[in-house]
């Protein structure tokens, strides 16, 4: 059974992938430039692009923890998970919860 996307999923990822830039570049420019700029005052050898790929590196590595928390969430106590005869959809119906997971995962790809 091939995975529908419907009409409303695109809405929800339309959604979920503003938000997830704006939280991305919103911690980007108030949080990881500001406190490289503050920690690395005074040398000689920082410049923006620099800044830019610690605030980058950071906000990734962010994504990748939150990432991994929804996942550890929701897909850790799926009783299908660990038994491989279970992986293949036997039906069309989908848990809201780990739709949900793999919206949040496209929408944040999106928003790069």
């Amino acid at each position: 059974v091939a995975f529908n996307c419907g009409g409303t999923d695109w809405v929800v990822i339309g959604i979920l992938a503003v938000i997830i830039h704006t939280v991305s570049w919103g911690t980007r420019w108030t949080l990881w430039e500001p406190l490289a700029n503050w920690r690395m005052k005074g040398t000689k050898t920082w410049n923006v692009d620099e800044c830019r790929r610690f605030s980058m590196t950071c906000t990734a590595c962010m994504d990748f923890t939150v990432s991994a928390f929804f996942a550890n969430r929701i897909l850790l106590h799926k009783p299908w998970l660990f038994r491989r005869n279970e992986w293949t959809v036997r039906g069309p119906i989908i848990d809201a919860d780990y739709k949900f997971y793999y919206l949040i995962y496209a929408a944040r790809f999106i928003s790069e």
